[in-house]
């Protein structure tokens, strides 16, 4: 099991894992329950991510994304476009998330989670986790990769912008 806890002061705890498996504490982990999935719930699943209390994505194997609105009991698919294993999730508010995964895959989305659209990263390596502090984030994987994104260089074709690629020395 995987626990991505970015809300430190929580009552409430969500774990996912393989075979699909999520489970929820609303009690500190005196208690865990099996949450409620809508759609294929077998998937190996790498990452949790909670913008807040109640608000979630969990990410897996074969494109998997879902979605809690309610602390982490029940998940609903969204479809994300894409069939490679993703390893990490990260919402910088409810509306604006990223994901990566292997080949390089990038996904965001600025309608949470509605809408998925695959970024252009120039990596061809497996990317295991994305993090952001305000309008920068990286990416990071396999090979030394690092990936920079900066929300103030904007491609002048795109509505995006193109995260930066960076190799390590």
């Amino acid at each position: 099991m995987r626990l991505i806890d970015r809300c430190r002061r929580r009552r409430n705890r969500v774990v996912v894992g393989a075979g699909g498996s999520i489970l929820f504490t609303d009690d500190a982990g005196s208690s865990w329950n099996k949450a409620s999935i809508f759609g294929n719930s077998k998937t190996k699943l790498n990452s949790v991510f909670f913008i807040n209390q109640k608000i979630g994505w969990t990410v897996g194997s074969a494109g998997k994304i879902l979605q809690s609105v309610n602390g982490g009991k029940v998940w609903h698919e969204q479809k994300s476009n894409v069939a490679v294993d993703l390893t990490d999730v990260f919402f910088n508010n409810t509306a604006d998330g990223w994901v990566v995964g292997d080949e390089g895959t990038i996904l965001r989305t600025n309608l949470a989670g509605n809408a998925w659209t695959t970024v252009k990263s120039g990596a061809k390596h497996k990317l295991e986790r994305v993090f952001f502090v305000g309008k920068k984030g990286w990416a990071v994987g396999f090979g030394g990769t690092i990936l920079a994104y900066d929300e103030s260089d904007k491609d002048a074709n795109s509505l995006l912008p193109t995260p930066k690629f960076r190799t390590r020395n």
